[in-house]
């Protein structure tokens, strides 16, 4: 059995056998927020969407984090040069060009140097835009978490996906609210796959709401204006949204240091 992926995980080289790989998921599969609700225009300013060139295929999910910096996992890019990449901001219709939006290509990519593909140790990377994003009401970058940052609040993850498992992709970006599932329990019910202090999993244990197929490196948020606290990565290859199988995320407030270094080369 694999996982799908949807955060980053730590290296522990003795581990490294003990548990399965995860499996990617990219463009090539429909996103998925199950359970989601439409969001208003400029609801979510900090969400962008990673096209590849030429053909601009939507690949993954990605977060606004400065004027030319963007946040995603590092499996969505992992494959590509940053000529190849482009990012959109400001994106609310999936399939249309709103007045909104801010393309832009990416002009460097910087990948977790220990990123491990196969059990996708150290999953984030960063990625600099050519041009600043022009900061609006529907473009406008999310706050990075303190180091360390613990809560217990419940997360926004945002997305374009269908809302129900096998339903159709939705035209307009997608918000669930979901609850923190604490690391003991979140390793429980996903045995065959290492949970560390790095990941964080969200989603109710009853199921019904979950980020999925496509939406990988998009933000989870705290609610309420909170800051950024992880990436989508993860995910059960069994579906989406099922009972006891909550999805696992970057922790962000674990890669602050990195971030912050990182972003300024």
């Amino acid at each position: 059995m694999k996982y799908n992926l949807i955060v980053a995980l730590l290296s522990l080289a003795t581990l490294g056998s003990t548990f399965a790989s995860p499996r990617a998921l990219r463009s090539n599969q429909d996103g998925k927020v199950v359970g989601g609700t439409p969001a208003t225009e400029g609801q979510f300013p900090y969400h962008a969407l990673i096209r590849i060139k030429p053909n601009g295929n939507p690949t993954c999910g990605g977060v606004i984090i400065g004027n030319d910096l963007v946040l995603t996992v590092a499996h969505c890019v992992e494959y590509f040069s940053a000529n190849q990449i482009s990012v959109i901001g400001g994106k609310h219709w999936h399939a249309e060009t709103g007045e909104n939006e801010q393309y832009r290509d990416v002009v460097s990519l910087t990948i977790h140097e220990s990123y491990d593909w196969v059990d996708l140790v150290n999953d984030i990377a960063i990625l600099r835009v050519d041009t600043p994003f022009e900061f609006n009401q529907y473009v406008r970058p999310v706050p990075l978490p303190a180091f360390m940052h613990e809560t217990t609040a419940e997360m926004v993850v945002t997305g374009w996906g269908a809302i129900h498992q096998n339903g159709t992709r939705p035209d307009v970006l997608q918000w669930i609210q979901v609850p923190i599932v604490d690391d003991q329990t979140c390793q429980y019910m996903h045995p065959d796959y290492y949970v560390d202090r790095a990941m964080l999993c969200v989603g109710p244990l009853e199921g019904g709401k979950e980020a999925c197929y496509g939406d990988a490196g998009g933000p989870v948020v705290e609610v309420n204006g909170g800051p950024l606290v992880g990436l989508i990565a993860w995910g059960a290859l069994e579906g989406c949204a099922l009972p006891d199988k909550p999805s696992v995320n970057t922790q962000i407030s674990y890669y602050v240091d990195w971030i912050i270094t990182n972003s300024a080369k």
